[in-house]
C-alpha cells in the first residue's frame, strides 16, 4: 500500500535539531548558541522558523536569552516549578536593575584584577583561588556555606591582584555581592554547574591565562543576567512588553 508522504515541518526539524545539539552537549550550559543568521545558514531554512524554533525552546527552558546580547544554553531544572510552584523560586528584594548594576559594577572590577593578578600574585596566591573552588564543591549541598565560598573566590582574585583598591571597592559593596550570589546560587541545580565554572576559571589562573579567565568570567556574567531576568517581575514584565 503507498501512503503520502508528508510534508517535512521545518520548525520541527529546527527545533529538534538545536534541542540535540544541546541533551548531547555539544552545547554546554551557559554557553551562547549561533546567533539567528548563524542558524539560518546552519539549518538552510527562513527566519521564521528558527525563531518559532528557539521560542519553543525558550518556553521550555532549555534556552534564555539576554536582549542585545544572545541566547545561551540553559538548565530547565533551574527554572522547575516557577509558573506554578515558587518553592524553588529565589524570592527577590532589588530589581533587576540593580542586580544588573551589581552584576557589572564586578566584570569592572575583576576583569581588572584578573590582568593584574596574573601578572604579580604568586603561585600559592593563584593556588588559594583553585582551593576555593574546590571548596564550593564539598559544601554543595549548603547554599549560605556555598555562597560564601563562591564570595571568598571572587575576593581572593582582588586580593591576588594586589591593589587594596578593587578589595576595598567590593567590600563596601558586600551586602548586595553576596545577595546576588546567594539568590543565584539558590536555583535548583544550579551549584554544579557553578562549581566546573569557578574550577576552570581558577585552573586558568594558575596557568597565568589572565584572557581565558576574562572570558570564562564574561560568559558567566551575560548568562546570569540571562537566567536571573525570569526571577525578576521588573524584567519578565519588560519582556512581556517587547513580545506585545
Amino acid at each position: 500500500m503507498i501512503n503520502k508522504i508528508e510534508k517535512c515541518n521545518l520548525v520541527d526539524e529546527a527545533y529538534k535539531q538545536i534541542y540535540n545539539s544541546i541533551t548531547e552537549h555539544v552545547w554546554a550550559e551557559g554557553e551562547k548558541i549561533p546567533s539567528e543568521n548563524q542558524l539560518c545558514k546552519l539549518l538552510n531554512v527562513s527566519r521564521i522558523v528558527v525563531r518559532e524554533a528557539l521560542q519553543r525552546l525558550r518556553t521550555e527552558r532549555w534556552i534564555v536569552t539576554y536582549q542585545g546580547v544572545g541566547s545561551f544554553v540553559a538548565n530547565p531544572q533551574n527554572f522547575e516549578g516557577l509558573e506554578s510552584d515558587i518553592k524553588h523560586a529565589p524570592v527577590v528584594s532589588m530589581s533587576y536593575q540593580e542586580f544588573r548594576d551589581v552584576m557589572e559594577f564586578r566584570a569592572c572590577i575583576e576583569y581588572s584584577a584578573i590582568k593584574r593578578a596574573v601578572a604579580a600574585a604568586g603561585d600559592e596566591e593563584l593556588k588559594a583561588c583553585l582551593d576555593l573552588a574546590e571548596e564550593m564543591e564539598q559544601c554543595q549541598e549548603d547554599p549560605e556555606a556555598f555562597t560564601q565560598a563562591d564570595y571568598d573566590f571572587h575576593m581572593q582574585i582582588l586580593r591576588c591582584s594586589q591593589n587594596k583598591m578593587y578589595y576595598q571597592a567590593m567590600e563596601s559593596c558586600v551586602e548586595k555581592v553576596q545577595y546576588c550570589l546567594g539568590i543565584m546560587n539558590s536555583l535548583n541545580d544550579s551549584r554544579r554547574w557553578a562549581v566546573g565554572l569557578h574550577r576552570e576559571i581558577g585552573e586558568c589562573l594558575c596557568r597565568r591565562d589572565g584572557k581565558a579567565a576574562i572570558e570564562l568570567l564574561k560568559k558567566n556574567g551575560e548568562y546570569n543576567l540571562a537566567r536571573m531576568s525570569q526571577f525578576f517581575p521588573d524584567a519578565v514584565q519588560e519582556e512581556k512588553g517587547r513580545e506585545i
